[in-house]
């Protein structure tokens, strides 16, 4: 309390107690030399005899500076002997905002119900429980079910779930222990004091009873804890306007709440789907389970644009619509104008190409900086300073500043070698090394696992492989699955890895087929090893290793996986590292913003999206290919 009045009259740390504050310290020094010779006995028990009955006494006080807990324990012998002694106590200092009496001695009680929730499971030969108060207000809190303020509506919710209900009790306020630390008192009235030591007459009792209860009125005290009845309150979901119909969902729903684009526009589609049935004036029923499809999900994210557009692009919506007033720079630069659905688009200069969709040759213009937008960043819209956008993000990601590392300077930049530079299939000229290792849950036991990775030294595509161990044998399996999907390279490049040196002399048995025998006949498969301990030689897969563990790590954290879990989760990295950009993302208003990624080069499209998305583009050099 003292170290409390000095912070609220905030004095400094290098200034002198004044005269008050310096005497309750020279006071505080003498009472601890007085608690030295203090002796409290380690036995609760007396030691001739054992007792019959025990019983756990916990009592509560507040005032304007403190509020404390005490517990006491009450055993019977065989006599009729009652032993009382202290068990243990908790005292804390009063909140620096003012609060009621009632209110303070609410906070004891949650104290005192923590204390006997935590003491009691050590305690199992106990028989009984008991637990007093002296303020009426309090028992009438924890022994009726009312509409409480929140306050006190969320302490006594946490006194009934620690405790229960019919064990408070009502305890005059000169039988109470706890008045003594809770008004303060000195340690040379507290050493002698047999009532904080072993309780009062109220605990010693061998059949505790319900006190009389006093003739006090806490009606007033009562009622002004109780929550007035409030007016039930409908937020709009549709703003009207005279010249336009707008749906603001940003009013009405926030979407910082939400982490992930899916969640955010899965709520968004419960809400219309809940309007709609109000609007058909439907019976609404608790176990009507609403079915969310895809068109609700576009719907959705439609109205969700719309919402945006309107906080971000008032003005030129409005230059839009009316046709007044001077042109804003976007719409100008922009070539803007709003289509049937109200979404305010963007024309380009592609709009004679058959393969795109309406939705990529005009895409929505949606702001920089929205929640909204970083939930969303370049599907199939038009971001301003889309670049910028993304950075923002990713430099915001707690998870990505974690794990990403600070890069070393980089050596001279040499030529390539021939194989990279090749004009060959995918994976003719292939790298391949281990990572790991990974732990796997196996009946419950961890295991290690191993990654192989294999990489195209010219497209940059990854092909991974999960295996058990790094024995010979488990990598020529893992070869010859590679093989079977990917192709019989020309060229293995490898480090100096004593597995890869004996394993070299049996590539040829990889293949059984007379096909495979045949590419093997003309073009021989050669396996050759980086200089040893050179780890700069094999710089183009441990670039593509630490892609991949970035991802997993990013994605697993400390969690455990079977086999099978973990290596549907390593062809799905796969799948993203292989869609990964190769070249410099554009931010041309002129042109698409698809930029070349391995799978391009691999499959003609990126495979993270379906063949009929608007991220469908045909590679070719043929002008005669068609998409099929």
């Amino acid at each position: 309390m003292l170290f409390q009045v000095l912070c609220t009259s905030k004095a400094d740390w290098d200034v002198s107690l004044h005269t008050e504050m310096q005497v309750r310290w020279e006071q505080l020094m003498k009472d601890l030399v007085l608690l030295s010779e203090l002796k409290i006995p380690r036995c609760c028990f007396l030691i001739c005899s054992h007792p019959v009955s025990i019983s756990l006494h916990g009592l509560s006080d507040a005032s304007e500076h403190a509020y404390v807990a005490v517990l006491y324990l009450s055993s019977t012998y065989l006599d009729g002997q009652v032993e009382v002694n202290l068990l243990c106590s908790k005292t804390r200092v009063a909140p620096t905002k003012k609060q009621t009496i009632p209110r303070l001695e609410l906070l004891g009680a949650l104290i005192l119900a923590r204390f006997v929730h935590s003491v009691v499971p050590s305690l199992p030969q106990l028989n009984s429980v008991h637990l007093w108060v002296d303020s009426m207000v309090v028992l009438h809190c924890i022994r009726n079910r009312r509409a409480w303020k929140q306050y006190v509506q969320n302490r006594v919710e946490e006194i009934k779930g620690l405790t229960n209900g019919e064990d408070w009790n009502f305890c005059p306020g000169e039988l109470n222990p706890a008045d003594l630390p809770s008004r303060g008192v000195s340690a040379k009235e507290i050493v002698h004091n047999s009532i904080w030591w072993h309780g009062s007459n109220i605990i010693a009792e061998k059949n505790v009873s319900q006190p009389m209860l006093p003739d006090v009125d806490v009606s007033c005290e009562v009622e002004a804890e109780l929550t007035k009845s409030q007016r039930i309150s409908t937020q709009a979901l549709f703003i009207m306007n005279k010249e336009h119909k707008v749906m603001r969902l940003d009013n009405l729903i926030d979407c910082t709440r939400y982490s992930t684009l899916d969640t955010l526009l899965r709520v968004t589609a419960c809400v219309l789907l809940f309007v709609a049935r109000l609007k058909r004036c439907r019976s609404l029923r608790s176990d009507d389970e609403p079915l969310i499809d895809t068109g609700d999900i576009k719907r959705a994210e439609a109205a969700w644009i719309i919402s945006v557009q309107q906080s971000c692009f008032n003005h030129e919506i409005w230059y839009l619509l009316n046709n007044k007033g001077a042109c804003p720079i976007l719409v100008h630069q922009f070539n803007l104008f709003i289509d049937d659905r109200q979404l305010m688009r963007y024309q380009g200069r592609i709009n004679n190409s058959p393969e795109l969709s309406f939705g990529s040759k005009k895409p929505s213009l949606l702001p920089t900086r929205h929640p909204f937008v970083t939930l969303l960043i370049r599907e199939r819209y038009w971001i301003l300073r889309g670049r910028q956008a993304t950075k923002a993000i990713v430099r915001a990601c707690v998870i990505c500043r974690r794990l990403e590392c600070k890069p070393y300077g980089s050596c001279p930049v040499a030529d390539l070698p021939p194989e990279r530079v090749s004009e060959d299939p995918p994976f003719s000229h292939t790298g391949l090394d281990f990572a790991g290792p990974l732990y796997i849950n196996l009946n419950g036991q961890p295991q290690k696992v191993y990654i192989c990775l294999f990489t195209c030294a010219a497209t940059r595509a990854v092909h991974l492989e999960l295996v058990r161990d790094l024995g010979v044998e488990s990598f020529l399996l893992c070869f010859r699955r590679f093989a079977g999907r990917r192709g019989l390279p020309a060229t293995l490049i490898s480090d100096n890895a004593k597995k890869f040196r004996s394993s070299s002399k049996e590539v040829s048995k990889v293949a059984q087929s007379s096909e495979v025998q045949r590419y093997l006949t003309n073009n021989h498969t050669s396996w050759k090893f980086i200089v040893e301990k050179a780890l700069c030689w094999g710089g183009f897969w441990e670039r593509l290793i630490q892609s991949v563990k970035r991802s997993l790590r990013k994605v697993l954290d400390r969690s455990t996986l079977n086999f099978d879990q973990l290596n549907i989760l390593l062809v799905e990295v796969e799948g993203v590292v292989n869609s990964r950009p190769l070249t410099y993302v554009e931010d041309d208003i002129s042109g698409t913003s698809y930029v070349l990624s391995p799978s391009h080069l691999i499959y003609g499209r990126k495979i993270t999206s379906p063949p009929n998305d608007s991220h469908f583009e045909v590679i070719s050099t043929n002008d005669t290919d068609e998409k099929g």
